[in-house]
């Protein structure tokens, strides 16, 4: 299902932002994180606590390692076990766009990172913060893991803030089941044959990248080591930010290993960084953007001819081009062009905000028929499958910028893809072009198709103006 939180509740999003939770789009999700540095600010009273959590679990993991012999000892693997995050599902949140749903860390990856604590921890280090930072020097870790292991250790926090927040509305609560303990709460329709509860975030602990991956001319290399320090300022700088655009994970690991001294700046330089999490206001990601947007237009621009619960297989394609051409005409002509820029800004939006954005338009526009929608995640393209139920003819949309400098290789690759596709499959690309995007490669798109042999498969093209009327 397609729909915010604030929708499967009933309760008007604008009352709904006033608790200060996410409006999480439901089976969708965003490229937000729990940023664990923000939960020392949270304004949520059910997390007072929650940064405590945090850490009191990682200082007792480094207590261990600190005591460890070596690897697999008694020692070693109860740190691991502490170590041990899977993923709390239902969040809405991370880099999983094939739903709501994705994976913890492995076994290789838990490995990697404890013989590098335990590195750390024997040189004198054991604030828990390293575990914050450990993305920048450890492969493997990025921002969804550490936002998983923030989300799992805090996660009874959360179910109560949830409980809160829907108990207020004067909804009914429901007994949920998460991990054999029962709660009060909303059960989560993602997930309802399972009884899971739905889980609210505050807005103030989310990031689109964590505080510890952002850094400004302001943070300072700060060393008594007078040799380190001409060495650092000769060969890259003086500030934090020019340290980490210029090492690899690798390098920077090194660095920091070999002199104790500058990790602890670091640590120090992190700990002092101001709150700030991300602005829904401007949504500069667009995370949220593309659902309003489509839940505007499709109600105000209604395309009636596909509104059919009887759509037959062989009419499959046809309806999915009749819904691009309405997305099409809607950037034309009826002003949905001024999603793709951001106010206030020369930035533009990003293509997977472009991708939803089509999504949320086909959903709408699908509801009352007997067309399918399943999101498909290809190698962080987020394309749509229609499919009528019942049937076996498939039709993909793909969604493109022409921002993307690799269109035109990736539409060649596209072309030879499509040659051994069976009958029931069809393709369709939408290209829109926008202000900073290639008229070019556009027409060049345009000549790469006009190329395609008359005994070749060819697939459907639809092409989009979206820049300015000024400027085209």
């Amino acid at each position: 299902m397609l729909g915010s939180i604030s929708k499967y509740i009933g309760v008007d999003s604008k009352i709904f932002a006033q608790t200060g939770a996410f409006d999480a789009i439901l089976d969708v999700d965003s490229k937000l994180f729990i940023d664990p540095h923000l939960l020392k600010s949270t304004q949520a009273p059910e997390l007072s606590g929650s940064y405590g959590k945090f850490c009191k679990r990682f200082e007792h993991i480094l207590k261990l390692l600190a005591n460890s012999r070596h690897i697999n000892d008694v020692l070693w693997k109860e740190a691991d076990r502490k170590f041990t995050f899977s993923e709390v599902q239902g969040l809405c949140i991370g880099y999983c766009l094939s739903g709501t749903s994705g994976s913890g860390m492995g076994v290789g990856i838990r490995t990697n990172t404890l013989n590098l604590a335990k590195q750390i921890v024997d040189l004198g280090i054991n604030d828990p913060e390293i575990f914050e930072l450990m993305g920048l020097f450890q492969d493997g870790i990025g921002a969804d893991r550490i936002s998983d292991m923030v989300g799992r250790i805090i996660v009874d926090d959360l179910l109560e803030y949830s409980r809160r927040i829907f108990s207020n509305f004067g909804l009914r609560m429901q007994k949920t089941v998460f991990e054999g303990r029962v709660y009060e709460g909303i059960v989560n329709p993602v997930k309802p044959h399972n009884n899971s509860p739905l889980i609210l975030l505050p807005k103030d602990i989310l990031r689109d990248e964590p505080v510890a991956y952002c850094w400004e001319n302001a943070d300072k290399i700060f060393t008594t080591n007078k040799q380190l320090r001409q060495n650092l300022n000769a060969a890259i700088g003086k500030t934090w930010k020019e340290v980490i655009r210029r090492f690899n994970k690798k390098n920077l690991r090194e660095l920091l290993l070999e002199d104790p001294e500058l990790l602890k700046d670091l640590i120090e330089n992190y700990k002092n960084k101001p709150f700030q999490s991300y602005n829904f206001d401007a949504d500069i990601n667009g995370e949220i953007v593309w659902y309003e947007k489509s839940q505007y237009y499709v109600q105000n621009y209604p395309l009636e001819s596909i509104c059919d619960k009887n759509l037959k297989p062989e009419n499959l394609l046809s309806s999915v081009l009749l819904i691009c051409q309405k997305f099409k005409d809607l950037i034309e002509k009826y002003g949905l062009s001024e999603f793709f820029y951001i106010k206030n800004s020369k930035e533009t939006r990003k293509e997977s905000a472009a991708q939803k954005l089509f999504y949320g338009i086909a959903y709408g526009y699908s509801l009352d028929s007997n067309l399918v929608l399943n999101l498909q995640n290809n190698t962080g393209r987020l394309a749509i499958e229609f499919q009528t139920k019942p049937g076996r003819k498939k039709v993909l949309v793909e969604t493109k910028l022409t921002t993307n400098s690799r269109n035109i290789n990736w539409f060649k690759t596209q072309i030879a893809d499509l040659q051994q596709d069976d009958a029931n499959y069809c393709r369709v690309y939408i290209f829109i072009d926008i202000l900073g995007g290639s008229r070019e490669s556009f027409k060049a798109l345009q000549v790469t198709l006009s190329k395609i042999l008359p005994d070749q498969k060819k697939p459907e093209v639809i092409f989009i103006n979206a820049r300015p009327k000024y400027t085209r």
